[in-house]
């Protein structure tokens, strides 16, 4: 019985995304040919709209897994102070830069540089989220042991 409820939540986002893609074509075109990891959320909800095959390399998951899941639902949020600062950031018409530690879905920590920015599809506001890993440069420590975090908005 949970599967259906599974199912008719993610429908009208199916139905929805198939619109988009027919109107949208060449920012679809580009959004899944990217090199870089993105990810569309819906704005009111947090949920993931749509993921590309670098996001799911990146986290370590399935679509299926993702869609209409929030990253906290998911995990992928380390959920700390730094995070919710981030989480609040979110707002009208800037870009947002932030650099932080991430969950996998297998639990494996990685170090992100993610850009977001606010669009709009058919009069619905998304976030585009550019992700980055960049787990394979060592975190610089200052002197106390911390990592410090990089943050910016345009």
């Amino acid at each position: 019985m949970q599967e259906k409820n599974k199912t008719k939540k993610i429908r009208p986002v199916n139905n929805i995304l198939t619109k988009a893609k027919k109107h949208y074509s060449v920012f679809f075109k580009s959004f899944y040919s990217s090199p870089v990891a993105k990810a569309l959320i819906d704005f009111d909800t947090n949920r993931y709209f749509e993921v590309n095959s670098k996001f799911l390399k990146l986290f370590e998951c399935k679509k299926s897994d993702v869609l209409n899941h929030t990253p906290i639902e998911l995990g992928f949020t380390i959920e700390n102070e730094l995070s919710k600062r981030i989480l609040r950031k979110y707002s009208k018409n800037k870009i947002n830069t932030f650099n932080f530690d991430v969950f996998t879905r297998t639990k494996k920590i990685k170090n992100v540089i993610i850009t977001t920015e606010k669009i709009s599809l058919f009069n619905k506001k998304y976030l585009l989220g550019y992700i980055i890993d960049n787990t394979s440069r060592p975190p610089h420590r200052l002197r106390n042991g911390t990592i410090p975090c990089v943050q910016a908005t345009i």
